[in-house]
């Protein structure tokens, strides 16, 4: 079973169960954005199902945003995407879809897996950002993470720590 949390528009869940409408659903919404490459490491705007269900089912947990029974935002936590230091978890794709932006919907997602990440032990979250996303860099500031350089030295993403 997926460990993913659903969320109702104002209410982050993190035991969702996934059917092909809902991956659907998210495939085309995220595709649509054209944000794909700033919220991976995929060069291209089409997210395949291979690499959504690479996202939930490789991820330590995941929690999604809700509203009208469809998926208008998800974010994951994961260990195994980057070597990081030990008792640190990273958080990984955020998206949240558009029109539910602007509306605390990303923070509410990243509050509650940084909750999890410390209910679970860990004592420092990682969060990286593509270097030319600059809402994304907004918001992990937002969050009180500060800028790292001992993950990694790929200019192309900048990468954050929280002491937990």
């Amino acid at each position: 079973m997926i460990k993913c949390k659903d969320i109702p528009v104002n209410h982050v869940d993190v035991s969702h169960n996934f059917s092909i409408t809902d991956k659907d659903y998210l495939i085309q919404w995220i595709s649509d954005t054209g944000e794909l490459p700033q919220i991976s490491g995929i060069k291209t705007t089409q997210l395949t199902l291979e690499e959504l269900d690479s996202w939930i089912e490789t991820s330590d947990s995941c929690a999604v945003i809700t509203h009208d029974s469809n998926v208008v935002g998800i974010a994951t936590l994961s260990t195994n995407e980057a070597e990081l230091p030990e008792k640190g978890i990273e958080l990984c794709h955020c998206i949240v879809r558009p029109t539910y932006r602007r509306i605390y919907k990303g923070t509410s997602l990243l509050l509650k897996l940084i909750d999890i990440a410390r209910q679970d032990g860990y004592q420092k979250i990682y969060g990286r950002v593509c270097a030319h996303n600059n809402a994304g860099h907004g918001l992990i500031r937002s969050l009180g993470f500060i800028v790292t350089n001992n993950i990694s030295d790929d200019p192309t993403v900048v990468w954050y720590e929280k002491l937990l």
